[in-house]
């Protein structure tokens, strides 16, 4: 199932550190560190392409049947260092994508 991604909300203030693209999470995988700890992240912007996914922001590994699952397309910011360097997805179905956006002021 497809869902329209949502309106980012975007303060005129934030701007565009770095971007990343994830090209497989077959295994739980986590954010690049050099991209969220770049000088002045404040979060990230995440969105699934190709397939579906679950993670979770606790570190602990997210299987493909536990977590919180999140749709082909569907996106979610991640706030905060402590979060982006304790999360990790991993794809339901095999072929799931990230594009990561990393905002700051």
């Amino acid at each position: 199932m497809n869902y329209t991604p949502y309106p980012v909300r975007m303060s005129p203030s934030w701007r565009t550190i770095s971007f990343e693209q994830i090209t497989s999470i077959s295994s739980a995988t986590g954010l690049t560190s050099t991209n969220y700890a770049a000088a002045g992240v404040v979060f990230a912007q995440v969105q699934v392409t190709s397939s579906d996914m679950r993670y979770r922001t606790d570190g602990t590994d997210p299987t493909n049947a536990v977590g919180t699952y999140i749709a082909e397309n569907g996106i979610i910011e991640v706030w905060g260092q402590d979060d982006m360097a304790a999360f990790r997805a991993i794809d339901v179905a095999g072929t799931s994508k990230l594009e990561v956006t990393y905002f700051g002021p």
